[in-house]
């Protein structure tokens, strides 16, 4: 028993570490960086919906839509409710020219309590105002 609770252990060490290592690349700027902790941080536990949102984020902060968004969809399977992945996937639709999805998403976000890309898109006429 004191050895499974140690390999445990040893594995949240290292997830943390890899998160944290992640976080602290974003904070910096650092998006490549921040990208391959991230990925150490999905390797270590690919349960972890905030760890997919980072790498995310982290992708589109270097503008590659096209891998964001497959982070961005393992996010949302992983945790429905993650309204700021519904957010961000919306944002690189908007980019990859995928007006019809980022409204969806837009819908979804604003239907969990974020409107924010729902009325900006609105306000820059991609999509009708509702009545």
């Amino acid at each position: 028993m004191k050895v499974v609770v140690a390999v445990l252990f040893a594995v949240a060490c290292m997830w943390a570490g890899a998160f944290d290592d992640g976080k602290n690349a974003l904070n910096r700027g650092n998006y490549k960086e921040a990208v391959a902790q991230f990925t150490q941080a999905i390797a270590d536990n690919p349960n972890d919906a905030v760890a997919y949102y980072q790498r995310g984020y982290s992708y589109v902060k270097l503008r590659d839509h096209e891998s964001a968004l497959p982070d961005f969809s393992a996010a949302i399977k992983l945790d429905p409710f993650y309204t700021s992945a519904y957010m961000y996937r919306g944002v690189s639709y908007i980019q990859l020219g995928e007006i019809d999805k980022a409204a969806e998403d837009a819908q979804l976000a604003c239907d969990l309590a974020d409107c924010y890309l729902l009325q900006t898109m609105t306000k820059a006429g991609q999509i009708a105002e509702k009545k």
